[in-house]
């Protein structure tokens, strides 16, 4: 259509990708409205494994869109296993999704979800944030900690391990979080996990990591997982996640509301 010719000309000139939402004839004049496209799709899986054998995970686990410019994925470890972590990490969770859906800024959701869980209970109440965000448009991504295990960034092979020194939610008044910056490319590959994963003093999950060979990315969680189990100290257990999330052009996404599936990690 004359629509789609004419967004798809405005693109090349700008160097954007723009889609004609709207084409409205009026006698010789035609109106139409252009709206930018997101460049990425950010497609999510993950796996778990309960402490004991259990009903009820601690860790708990989202991706979802803020729709607008912005893809998130997010981990939360309560503390300890069973159901009052469960319901921790869920309530961690959960309060995220609803601040950074809706609009807020990291740093403004750490301070909410760090007063809820302060006033939740007279025990303590401890829970880990491992958050990344993803800039739809120009890829620019940020993975904030507070208190979370180390998570992996992906490219080509080459893994970089982010282990950033934070304290969990809950603890203090004052929050305590850090920061990774990169600009993603399609095809990166993000891996978020729990601390029930033993990776000190062994380079197996890196390894893993880097010898990727392709299959789908719930199978690779899947591989990761077991892995992870088969290698626990013998008479340890924890509750185990493994999260992924591949960066994809946004013409090939798969499905799910904003980019490849939407995976709630359910307790």
């Amino acid at each position: 259509s004359d629509a789609e010719d004419i967004a798809e000309c405005a693109g090349e000139c700008l160097g954007l990708d723009f889609g004609a939402d709207r084409a409205d004839n009026a006698g010789d004049m035609l109106d139409i409205v252009l709206t930018q496209r997101p460049a990425y799709a950010l497609e999510c899986v993950f796996e778990q494994h309960c402490c004991g054998g259990g009903s009820y995970c601690g860790d708990s686990c989202d991706s979802f869109g803020d729709g607008g410019s912005r893809g998130y994925m997010l981990l939360s470890d309560g503390m300890g296993s069973g159901g009052r972590a469960a319901v921790e990490g869920a309530l961690t969770c959960e309060l995220f999704r609803r601040l950074l859906g809706g609009g807020f800024d990291f740093d403004s959701a750490v301070r909410i979800v760090n007063s809820a869980l302060m006033i939740k209970s007279e025990d303590e109440t401890l829970s880990t944030a491992d958050c990344l965000a993803l800039n739809l448009y120009n890829g620019r991504a940020v993975i904030s900690k507070a208190g979370a295990a180390q998570s992996y960034h992906v490219r080509n092979g080459r893994v970089t391990r982010i282990d950033l020194p934070s304290l969990p939610l809950g603890i203090l008044c004052e929050t305590d979080t850090a920061r990774y910056t990169f600009t993603a490319e399609e095809g990166d590959m993000i891996v978020m996990l729990s601390d029930g994963v033993p990776t000190d003093g062994s380079s197996w999950f890196e390894d893993a990591l880097r010898e990727y060979d392709g299959c789908p990315i719930k199978q690779f969680a899947r591989q990761l997982l077991e892995s992870a189990s088969e290698r626990r100290p013998e008479g340890e257990d924890d509750d185990i996640t493994v999260m992924i999330g591949i960066v994809m052009e946004n013409e090939k996404k798969r499905g799910g509301e904003w980019g490849g599936g939407s995976p709630r990690g359910e307790t």
